[in-house]
Protein backbone atom coordinates (compact mmCIF):
# COMPACT_ATOMS: atom_id res chain seq x y z
CA UNK A 1 0.00 0.00 0.00
CA UNK A 2 1.47 3.96 -0.72
CA UNK A 3 -0.16 6.34 0.75
CA UNK A 4 0.69 9.74 -0.96
CA UNK A 5 -0.49 13.06 -1.08
CA UNK A 6 0.27 13.57 -4.99
CA UNK A 7 2.36 16.27 -4.60
CA UNK A 8 5.16 16.82 -7.60
CA UNK A 9 7.64 19.40 -7.28
CA UNK A 10 10.41 20.60 -5.55
CA UNK A 11 10.73 19.22 -1.72
CA UNK A 12 11.27 22.71 0.12
CA UNK A 13 7.95 23.70 -1.99
CA UNK A 14 6.03 20.46 -0.47
CA UNK A 15 3.61 20.92 2.64
CA UNK A 16 5.61 17.04 3.94
CA UNK A 17 7.25 19.60 7.13
CA UNK A 18 4.48 20.91 8.25
CA UNK A 19 2.92 17.75 9.39
CA UNK A 20 5.62 17.28 12.14
CA UNK A 21 5.17 20.92 12.66
CA UNK A 22 2.09 19.81 14.02
CA UNK A 23 2.94 17.46 16.34
CA UNK A 24 2.61 17.72 19.89
CA UNK A 25 4.31 15.83 21.48
CA UNK A 26 8.22 16.34 21.59
CA UNK A 27 10.14 14.75 19.09
CA UNK A 28 13.78 14.07 17.64
CA UNK A 29 15.13 12.67 14.56
CA UNK A 30 18.43 10.27 14.74
CA UNK A 31 20.41 8.84 11.52
CA UNK A 32 20.07 4.51 12.05
CA UNK A 33 19.52 1.92 10.80
CA UNK A 34 16.91 -0.72 10.10
CA UNK A 35 16.86 -4.26 8.95
CA UNK A 36 20.54 -3.03 7.97
CA UNK A 37 18.96 -0.24 5.45
CA UNK A 38 19.87 3.20 6.08
CA UNK A 39 16.54 5.20 7.83
CA UNK A 40 16.08 8.38 9.76
CA UNK A 41 15.03 7.21 13.41
CA UNK A 42 11.82 9.49 14.55
CA UNK A 43 12.33 9.36 18.40
CA UNK A 44 9.66 10.72 20.94
CA UNK A 45 10.08 11.27 24.85
CA UNK A 46 8.47 8.83 26.99
CA UNK A 47 8.96 9.91 30.53
CA UNK A 48 12.85 10.80 30.78
CA UNK A 49 13.91 8.68 27.79
CA UNK A 50 14.07 9.36 24.01
CA UNK A 51 12.55 6.45 22.17
CA UNK A 52 12.37 4.99 18.58
CA UNK A 53 9.26 5.83 17.52
CA UNK A 54 9.24 5.37 13.98
CA UNK A 55 11.81 5.92 10.56
CA UNK A 56 11.79 7.62 7.31
CA UNK A 57 13.57 6.07 4.47
CA UNK A 58 15.51 8.13 1.74
CA UNK A 59 16.03 7.08 -1.62
CA UNK A 60 18.84 8.94 -3.56
CA UNK A 61 19.97 8.51 -7.03
CA UNK A 62 23.32 10.23 -7.14
CA UNK A 63 22.70 13.00 -5.20
CA UNK A 64 18.93 13.60 -6.04
CA UNK A 65 16.60 12.34 -3.26
CA UNK A 66 13.95 10.29 -5.42
CA UNK A 67 11.77 9.28 -2.73
CA UNK A 68 10.94 9.68 0.81
CA UNK A 69 9.25 6.64 2.84
CA UNK A 70 7.73 8.03 6.31
CA UNK A 71 6.05 5.37 8.44
CA UNK A 72 4.95 7.81 11.35
CA UNK A 73 1.74 6.62 11.12
CA UNK A 74 3.01 3.06 11.09
CA UNK A 75 3.71 2.64 14.88
CA UNK A 76 3.49 -1.21 14.02
CA UNK A 77 7.39 -0.56 12.25
CA UNK A 78 9.71 -0.41 14.93
CA UNK A 79 8.39 -3.90 16.45
CA UNK A 80 8.35 -5.42 13.42
CA UNK A 81 12.06 -4.34 12.87
CA UNK A 82 14.54 -7.73 12.52
CA UNK A 83 17.67 -4.95 13.94
CA UNK A 84 17.27 -1.47 14.92
CA UNK A 85 20.42 0.75 14.93
CA UNK A 86 20.23 4.27 16.82
CA UNK A 87 23.46 6.11 16.20
CA UNK A 88 24.75 7.91 18.96
CA UNK A 89 21.01 8.09 20.47
CA UNK A 90 22.24 9.66 23.82
CA UNK A 91 23.46 13.01 22.08
CA UNK A 92 20.61 14.19 20.70
CA UNK A 93 20.69 17.75 21.96
CA UNK A 94 18.68 19.37 19.38
CA UNK A 95 14.97 19.79 20.04
CA UNK A 96 12.85 20.39 16.96
CA UNK A 97 9.11 20.13 19.09
CA UNK A 98 7.68 23.34 19.05
CA UNK A 99 5.77 21.35 21.95
CA UNK A 100 8.61 21.69 24.25
CA UNK A 101 9.32 25.61 23.34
Amino acid sequence: MLVADGFAGRLDESPYFGNYERWMLPWKLAVGEVDGEPAVVIMRLEGASWRPYSVVRLDFVGENNVHIRDYAHCPWMIPAAGSLIVADPFNLSRDVSSATQ
